[in-house]
């Protein structure tokens, strides 16, 4: 959100997780350090070309903020199969046990990737994609990291829609909505008999996503 200098005010007076993207370039760092210091950060990364640079690169971002630690760092999967190497969650962890980052996330770009993540992984937070038209995460993933004792947070979610943000800030307690823009004036969440009447409306007419595969990660 702060990669607009125009938004920078409605964060001050609306408090919240800091997101760094990828993409943000150093300006969008520089204007993040002057509420880095009173929000928390999580600091979204590329799955890296070489995981041996990968530390330094994070350290780097930090370093930016005018910080010494991020409260995480959130790693965004293409290949979930490429995590069964072990060396980007070695890496990760390694981060975490020298207290650069308080929590290692990881970001899948499906349910059943992320699903296949919360099993293999000591992962705390995921990321993924849930809304009013994607409901999937209920059936196995949200109970799963229900008792793994996982965060989940939303893929992106454009205020522009304003029924589609209405029910993300109604299930945030189910997944927690990630914005890229101040929420509109006057936006109200759905309430929790309306998310589950939606949830009722969404299993009439989408199935279970299928059972993972046993031996590998999903395609």
């Amino acid at each position: 959100m702060l990669g607009n200098p125009a938004y920078a005010s409605y964060v001050k007076v609306h408090p919240s997780l800091l997101v760094i993207e990828p993409e943000d370039d150093d300006a969008v760092l520089a204007r993040v350090a002057e509420h880095a210091p009173h929000m928390p950060v999580a600091i979204r990364m590329n799955e890296p070309a070489f995981v041996r640079r990968f530390e330094a690169q994070v350290r780097e971002r930090i370093e930016k903020l005018g910080r010494s630690k991020a409260e995480m760092v959130i790693v965004n999967v293409e290949d979930t199969s490429d995590l069964k190497s072990g060396g980007l969650i070695q890496v990760l962890f390694s981060l975490r046990e020298h207290r650069v980052v308080e929590h290692v996330g990881l970001a899948a770009l499906d349910v059943l990737a992320a699903e296949w993540i919360a099993h293999h992984t000591a992962a705390r937070v995921l990321m993924f994609p849930f809304g009013i038209d994607d409901q999937q995460a209920r059936y196995r993933l949200l109970p799963l990291v229900k008792e793994l004792g996982q965060v989940c947070l939303a893929s992106q979610v454009t205020p522009a829609d304003e029924a589609s943000l209405s029910f993300a800030l109604g299930a945030g307690s189910l997944v927690l909505p990630v914005c890229d823009q101040p929420l509109p004036a006057g936006i109200e969440p759905v309430t929790d008999a309306q998310v589950e009447s939606s949830w009722q409306t969404y299993q009439a007419s989408h199935k279970a996503p299928p059972p993972l595969p046993r031996s590998r990660p999903p395609e």
